[in-house]
């Protein structure tokens, strides 16, 4: 980023802009390391190039000009346009090839939501800025749940139709609080990757969660389904 540019991201949550592409980020900003999300690999075909394939650095100032709440990018309510103009301030690599000018196909695949470990990494910075959002989808998450699954056991009209109502506006809960959450990326890639996040910490189906009930020998996936049969009047 041009140094004359620098003042306008000094409010991020994260003083990510202020580093290098050489850069520890874990070293210059050490909370960022409490997340294992930032630490995930960002390529399946991880060699000792990977860094200059994809520079985390880069991938976690990009995270931090899309998503927070204090980047100047956020005045940018088109959110392919806000993430390419901070692909360019993060100065993804450029594929020298491309006539176009297009940045390289793993920077891409990062802009066009394809790396999935990026989109974690998006997740946690919202989670960890928008902490009390967070808790509120997951309870609006947890009483959809709720009530699904008394949609299943109960047979008169009346109160399913009373039922079908709260699933309603809770739906809508979700959906309101989540945009606010991703700081307005309405994305359904971004939608469905939180939705996912969400249902497997509810369900307890994390890594960490899985690991856990594994080494106590434990089934680490349970039998509850909330999606299932939810038809009637």
């Amino acid at each position: 980023m041009e140094p004359d540019k620098l003042k306008d991201f000094d409010k991020l949550y994260f003083p990510l802009h202020r580093l290098k592409p050489g850069d520890d980020p874990f070293e210059k900003i050490p909370q960022l390391g409490i997340y294992p999300e930032f630490r995930l690999k960002l390529i399946e075909e991880a060699t000792p190039l990977s860094s200059m394939i994809l520079n985390r650095t880069r991938v976690l100032q990009f995270v931090a000009y899309v998503y927070d709440i204090n980047s100047p990018l956020i005045e940018f309510s088109k959110i392919m346009e806000r993430r390419v103009q901070a692909a360019k301030l993060a100065e993804f690599g450029k594929d020298p090839k491309a006539k176009d000018n297009k940045f390289t196909r793993h920077y891409e695949d990062v802009i066009l939501y394809k790396n999935k470990a990026v989109n974690q990494m998006a997740l946690r910075y919202c989670f960890v800025q928008k902490s009390p959002t967070h808790a509120i989808v997951m309870t609006y998450m947890e009483q959809l749940f709720d009530e699904l699954s008394l949609l299943k056991m109960t047979a008169e009209p009346k109160d399913r139709a009373t039922i079908r109502g709260n699933i309603d506006a809770y739906r809508k809960g979700i959906e309101e609080s989540s945009l606010y959450l991703l700081s307005g990326d309405n994305a359904e890639a971004m939608y469905i990757e939180l939705m996912e996040n969400i249902e497997n910490e509810l369900l307890n189906l994390t890594p960490e969660d899985i690991a856990i009930k594994l080494a106590a020998n434990k089934p680490p996936f349970p039998d509850y389904n909330p999606y299932e049969e939810t038809t009637g009047t």
